[in-house]
Parts: C-alpha cells; structure tokens; sequence
C-alpha cells in the first residue's frame, strides 16, 4: 500500500487479542513506525520488567529499529519531562509510573505517543500507536488523543469562550492528518487462552506483583476471568463514537490482518471525518463524535447531535439587506442559497474560533477577515431539520459592507434585501437551505 499522506494508526485492544502481532505485520509491509507500550516505556526511562524482558537501553532500541529497516521515532521525553506536564483534571503526584493500563493510557498515551507520533507525521512518517484501554479510563481520551484538547464534560458549548482547556504539549495535534482508529478483539475463550500460555511464560510477571499472585489464576479461574473482562472489556462503549475498524483475530492470519488494515487506511485517508463536539439537546458537551457517525449518508437514520456554527453579515446596523452564500456543487446541500457562512464545530476549538474559520475559508479565500468585520455571537438553539443531522447551532452575526473573496465551498455571495428576500423564500422554497429558513423566522 503507498500513501504520499502521513497518516497515524490508534489501534485499541486488551492483553491478547492479537494487535502486536497484526501491527508488526502490517508495519512491516508499509514501512510504518510501530509504537507500543514497552517502546514508550524504553523512550520515557520507565525500566519495570514487561513480559518480553528487561527494556533495552535507548541506544540498543533505536540500533534495532534502524538494524530492522524500520523508521525511527524522531523525538523521545524523558520522565522528568512527562511528569510536569499539566493536565486540567488533575496532576500527576507518583514519584514512579507503573505499568497499570490506565497510568499508560492516561500520560504515556497522551504525552508520548501523541509527542513522538506527531514529529514523525511533521517529518512525513506515518505511525502505528498501540494503546491499552480499560474501564478506568474515563471517556474522552481518545477524543483528547486525536484532537489535543480536553473540554469539561457538561459545560455549556456556547459558554466555551477560550481555549485554556487545549493540552499546550500537544499542539499541533492529529487534526490535521488522517486518523485510523483500529479495535481488536477476539473471542473470550481464545483470549483466555492466549492470557494463560503468556502468563506461564512472563518470567517477570511475580516480580511485579511481588510474587503475591500467581499470574496464570486470575485466567483460569472463570470467577476471575469474568471480573478480568468487566475491567478490560473487549467492546469499548467510546468507539461507538468514532469511525473505527474492528478486527476479530480469532481465526485470521496477521498477514490477513494487516491487509485488512491496508484497505481500510486507503479509505480512511480520502474521506472526510472531522472530530466534533457531542452535545445534548441543551449545548452541553457530551464528548466527541466523528462527522461521519454524527451524519450518518443515509437521510432516514438518526444522527448524534452534535455543534454547528452559523453567521449572517448585514450590511448596516439597520439589517435592511443580507448576505448569503449560495453553496457549490460539491458540498452537501449544492446550489441553495444559505448562511452568509456556516459549518461543524470542531473538537477542541472554541464557537468563536471556529466561525471566525469558516468566514475566512468561506467568504475571504482562507485570508484574515477584515478588521472591521467584527462577530457577535446572537443566538443558540437545537435544530434538526433532517433526521440525520441533527446539531446545536451556535449563531453569530456581523455587520460589514466591504468586499468578498468566497473559497472554493461558494460558487456566489451577494446581498439580498430582507424583505424580497422573505418573500421569494415564501414563493421559492426549495432554492434556500432549512438552516437559514429557520434562522430568518427566529430573527423576523
């Protein structure tokens, strides 16, 4: 498989179901840069035994990536690093990070893999990141992965006013590249299975439960085994959010296995599927949902509503006459006239943020908006003027009578006059989009 595209891979899974081995394979093929916990762990000084033995020193690690013609991570952070990083939930006070699945997810996941594989895409590598996911982790850590950004759960969208909530050590994040969620799963007993014949054999594991645990029990025992899957299940409820793969490697090759994965990163780098705000019908943030799970293609399934930002731009303060964007062929509802500017609001940016984005991509050929072209957020509201679109509108308005510049997402912009204009939406309905129909009723 060949991509000019960058692109990195967030592939999810428990202990035992056949990731390493998959990604190992699939890496291979496309000359990708695999990155996994004992990697991170070897690139952040964190030396507790794993299961595959005593971590090779820095040095050693990289000779066997360059020896294996594999690419080379191009930055690493030591602990001492990773332990002043902030975090807006909370700060990190142990003095030595364990191997528990959500200290990894939680600052190695974060802070490293996020910090190296982002060098690496600046440098035109794509990587492989494997990550271990569990109960423990609250939702919203993909989502913080992905975009870099970390809003408080049940705030209200329209009171987002700035971005303090942004992880400053991971911007620029993967907005910016594709993303290709992978899940692996497998089928329990199998998963037993492989969790006991790998516990017989991990020299180490007594060693970092103290020799108090005999590793091989809690996977033999079905009581523990069931409470073992209940904290690590196999089916996380956050994907359900995100455009994702799953792989059931029960009965299938690693080689069959990263084919999969090739055909599925060749999709994923040509759509379109931005990371956006999951709101309830209030505007309170929920977390995050891809744009293709939120607007699912087809009209009668029900979508995830989710924030959308929306502006009209008079031309006086006595709003006699309005601008409006008539949409080009190829976006979604061609050839009507709506909005003077509008679209998705994207995880992580602020109302403000992101209508000043669109306005700049819409009406000024992405240049910087005049300075007298002032936004003033008027208006929020839920909406859902088709079955799967179902949104949040945050609306702004402004008043300028300059110049236009529209991008390639507008075939026309111009000012209508209010009152014709109503009328001929009145005579003409179907030449204008539902958003602004709606809107307009609001305001007259």
């Amino acid at each position: 498989m060949d991509s000019d595209i960058p692109y990195v891979i967030i592939a999810t899974g428990i202990c035992g179901t056949g990731k390493t081995s998959a990604l190992r394979q699939f890496c291979k093929r496309n000359r990708v840069c695999r990155l996994d916990k004992d990697s991170i762990n070897q690139s952040t000084m964190i030396v507790n035994p794993t299961s595959q033995g005593h971590l090779l020193s820095i040095d050693e690690y990289l000779r066997v990536l360059l020896e294996n013609n594999q690419a080379r991570p191009f930055m690493f952070y030591n602990g001492i690093t990773m332990l002043k990083m902030p975090f807006p939930s909370g700060s990190l006070n142990e003095t030595h990070l364990g191997e528990t699945y959500e200290r990894h997810f939680k600052y190695q996941v974060y802070l490293n893999f996020a910090k190296i594989a982002i060098d690496n895409l600046e440098a035109g590598v794509s990587s492989a990141l494997e990550c271990l996911p569990n109960t423990r982790v609250k939702d919203g850590t993909l989502a913080a992965m992905i975009s870099g950004a970390n809003p408080i759960i049940d705030l209200r969208i329209d009171r987002y006013i700035n971005n303090e909530l942004m992880f400053p050590e991971l911007t620029p994040n993967f907005r910016q590249y594709p993303v290709v969620l992978v899940h692996f799963i497998t089928d329990p007993e199998t998963l037993r299975n492989r969790l006991i014949e790998r516990a017989s054999k991990d020299g180490f594991a007594k060693e970092r439960s103290q020799g108090i645990v005999d590793p091989t029990k809690t996977y033999q025992d079905d009581e523990l085994f069931q409470r073992h899957l209940e904290v690590q299940p196999l089916s996380l409820r956050e994907l359900d959010l995100f455009s994702h793969l799953t792989l059931d490697t029960s009965k299938k090759s690693p080689d069959e296995l990263a084919k999969e994965i090739e055909a599925y990163v060749s999709q994923r780098i040509v759509e379109r599927d931005d990371l956006l705000y999951k709101l309830d019908e209030s505007g309170n943030i929920l977390g995050a949902v891809n744009y293709n799970i939120a607007h699912p293609r087809q009209e009668s399934i029900q979508g995830i509503r989710h924030a959308s930002i929306n502006c009209l731009i008079f031309n006086n303060h006595e709003r006699n006459k309005v601008l409006l964007s008539l949409r080009g062929k190829n976006v979604s509802r061609p050839n009507l006239w709506g909005d003077s500017a509008s679209g998705n609001l994207v995880y992580g940016d602020t109302p403000l943020e992101g209508i000043e984005g669109e306005v700049s991509e819409e009406l000024f050929n992405n240049q910087s908006l005049p300075k007298d072209l002032r936004l003033k957020r008027v208006d929020s509201y839920s909406k859902s003027t088709r079955p799967n679109d179902r949104e949040y509108s945050i609306y702004f308005e402004a008043i300028y009578n300059g110049s236009f510049n529209p991008g390639p997402e507008v075939a026309d912009s111009r000012f209508f006059d209010i009152n014709w204009l109503r009328q001929d939406i009145n005579d003409n309905p179907r030449k204008y989009t539902g958003t602004l129909k709606l809107q307009l009723e609001k305001l007259f």
